[in-house]
């Protein structure tokens, strides 16, 4: 009875607890930004007691509490680019600051990587926001992501027989099949072109409808071998249970996490961030599904379909009892890892094969040597063969170095100047000296390869793209082959260099034969105005059918 007037009186008159409210609203916004800049300068303040030694260097453009974070921002790509300039600039070592008190060693030396490499079970681990960026996925469990080194192995012996070198022969009827997809994109984009072209010969009339994005043609190949070979599902099976674009999404969006600079979406998730949480749900799901199904087909005796020592077969086997063999994982070890696999496997070669193409319209010389030696190992029948779904093990031709040495070559030197891993983060786990510094365990490492592998170059065009560089090293003094090989880390080194390495360079020869026995690539001319999103897949492509 006494509180009613009051609280009708002032919805009456709303103005009287406005003053109220501002003073409110002030205080709770000045405590929402004071709260972060305090714990940022504590933490700058605190880990700037055990930082890396200072003797190496840092570069300009250091602020307080943001370290060299504005030298960064710009997207993955600029972030690269920033990292590798640095790494040219300040020597094999340097330091630096991204946010609050966060040092990162980055490194841009091969012997030293090399060191780190051989040490990874013991000396080194994940880095942490990598960790971190997976597991807001909730995809903690993935093999790269793995600490302790007795589950990492156990991880390895389900999903590393498949592709070993012993199994390359076994690849290929399955690559061959997602070839025939990637030519048929290519032919469709051909037809497309050549019609446009005909209908707008004069080039004011360029309409930009021949410009053409690959990454959907070349994706959907690598992703269609990975399916096939890996999970003895193709694309009728699992386009209704897995969709690419929420892979796609997924794994830029570790990509993102890790790369951001300021970490907002632990704060606070935009639109963005939720259709990525989204899609990674899905793909957890449909990875549990795969799963699932095939072991329900297992007990059921009804699993004649799953071939013998595939990925999806080890993993069956790993979840059986009888097998006291197998390695034992946990249910959400298998599921991180089918999305692990697909994302190491077919993002990775994709984005080197669309470099690839466009290093051939760029140096038509060796792009006809690669015709030239494609089409003289390769019987009358390659088309034949290309379009044949029956292909076997045994009726299949060889893609080996032997058979195709200048295409291994080239495939070689694509990796040398353009490898996909430009950047790899990691940890230590215990104190490491490198190049004579003291390092504390828990630092933050940044390995550059790509910087590391041309300043560690004896070859005075290291610069230059010349596949033939592979071919003569052949001949020459075994010391200089071995510390070139060095150079050649794409793929990592040590216990944990890439498993489906073998596996990349097949496709990648494979769809590289395909492609320039059927067509020849060349620039497309577009006017200065054509604004084209990617610095280095800045030209875009034109496919023409060679007769």
């Amino acid at each position: 009875s006494v509180v009613q007037p009051r609280v009708v009186s002032l919805l009456n008159d709303p103005t009287r607890i406005m003053p109220s409210l501002t003073v409110g609203t002030a205080a709770v916004a000045t405590l929402a930004v004071a709260a972060p800049l305090v714990a940022a300068v504590i933490l700058t303040l605190r880990a700037r007691r055990n930082k890396i030694s200072p003797a190496i260097p840092r570069p300009d453009g250091w602020l307080p509490v943001l370290g060299h974070s504005l030298l960064f921002l710009g997207g993955n790509q600029a972030a690269i680019s920033t990292f590798e300039k640095f790494g040219m600039e300040l020597g094999p070592l340097y330091v630096v600051e991204l946010g609050a008190g966060r040092e990162t060693l980055c490194v841009a030396d091969v012997d030293m990587i090399a060191q780190l490499y051989r040490r990874r079970h013991t000396d080194t681990c994940p880095e942490r926001d990598f960790k971190a960026s997976l597991e807001s996925l909730n995809l903690g469990h993935t093999v790269s992501s793995e600490e302790d080194y007795d589950q990492w192995k156990a991880l390895r012996k389900i999903i590393e027989p498949p592709f070993t070198p012993s199994n390359v022969k076994r690849m290929i009827p399955f690559i061959l099949r997602a070839a025939k997809g990637l030519v048929s994109g290519f032919a469709n984009i051909a037809e497309m072109q050549v019609a446009e072209m005909a209908a707008h010969p004069r080039p004011g009339e360029f309409t930009g409808k021949a410009v053409v994005d690959l990454n959907p043609v070349v994706r959907k190949a690598t992703f269609d071998f990975m399916m096939l070979y890996s999970f003895d599902l193709d694309d009728n099976k699992y386009s209704k249970q897995l969709s690419l674009e929420d892979v796609e999404r997924t794994s830029h969006g570790v990509i993102d996490r890790l790369m951001s600079v300021f970490k907002l979406h632990r704060f606070y998730l935009t639109a963005h961030e939720r259709k990525t949480q989204d899609a990674a749900k899905r793909v957890r799901e449909t990875s549990f599904n795969i799963i699932d199904e095939a072991r329900k087909r297992v007990e059921a005796g009804d699993a004649s379909d799953i071939r013998e020592h595939s990925v999806l077969d080890n993993f069956i086997k790993s979840q059986s009892p009888e097998d006291q063999k197998a390695a034992k994982l946990s249910v959400d070890q298998l599921i991180d890892n089918v999305f692990a696999l697909l994302f190491a496997g077919y993002d990775t070669t994709g984005t080197t094969f669309d470099i690839a193409l466009h290093l051939l319209a760029q140096h038509p010389d060796v792009q006809e040597r690669v015709h030239a030696e494609a089409i003289s190992v390769l019987y009358t029948g390659w088309e034949d063969l290309i379009d044949s779904t029956t292909t076997t093990e045994e009726t299949a031709p060889s893609f080996d170095a032997k058979t195709l040495p200048y295409i291994h070559a080239f495939v070689k030197e694509v990796n040398r100047l353009y490898p996909l891993a430009t950047i790899l983060p990691m940890g230590t786990k215990v104190d490491v000296s490198l190049g004579g510094h003291f390092i504390p365990a828990g630092s933050s490492l940044m390995l550059i390869p790509r910087v590391a592998a041309l300043r560690a170059s004896a070859m005075l065009d290291a610069f230059v793209f010349r596949p033939e560089r592979w071919i003569e090293m052949e001949n020459d003094d075994p010391a200089l082959r071995e510390a070139e090989s060095k150079i050649l880390n794409v793929f990592g080194g040590g216990a944990r260099i890439c498993p489906g390495r073998h596996a990349a360079i097949a496709q990648l020869v494979v769809f590289t034969v395909a492609t320039v026995a059927r067509f020849k690539v060349s620039f497309l001319q577009v006017p200065p105005h054509i604004e084209l999103a990617k610095p280095f897949l800045d030209r875009p492509l034109m496919f023409k059918l060679r007769t």
